[in-house]
Formats: structure tokens, sequence, C-alpha cells
């Protein structure tokens, strides 16, 4: 949560968070962004065999 916020504020959406911050929400936040990542990748349709390939690699500008 704390890349999060960070980048919330990098951009000047970091009012957006400001209620994060407080100490019981920030716990439950915190808890809950930490189950989250667990079970992200399962969520995600990414294949990591694909990268193999060059799909995966970042196009040239």
């Amino acid at each position: 949560m704390d890349t999060i916020r960070a980048m919330y504020s990098a951009v000047g959406l970091g009012w957006l968070m400001t209620w994060t911050r407080m100490p019981l929400i920030r716990q439950i936040c915190d808890w809950g962004y930490r189950i989250f990542a667990k079970i992200r990748p399962r969520l995600s349709s990414f294949d990591p065999s694909q990268c193999d390939t060059d799909r995966c690699r970042p196009k040239a500008l």
C-alpha cells in the first residue's frame, strides 16, 4: 500500500489515498492488500510462458 500511496501522490492524486493513512484504516488496507497481492496472479490473464516470444518485450518507439 505504501507504494500505491506514493504513486498516487506522484501523479497529484495523493488526496484520494489520504484516508488510507488513518491508523486503523491503514492496518486494514495494508492487510487487505497483502491478501490481494497473493491472489492477484490468479486473477490476471497474464501467461508467463508467452514471455519466451517477443510478445512480452516492449515495442521500440
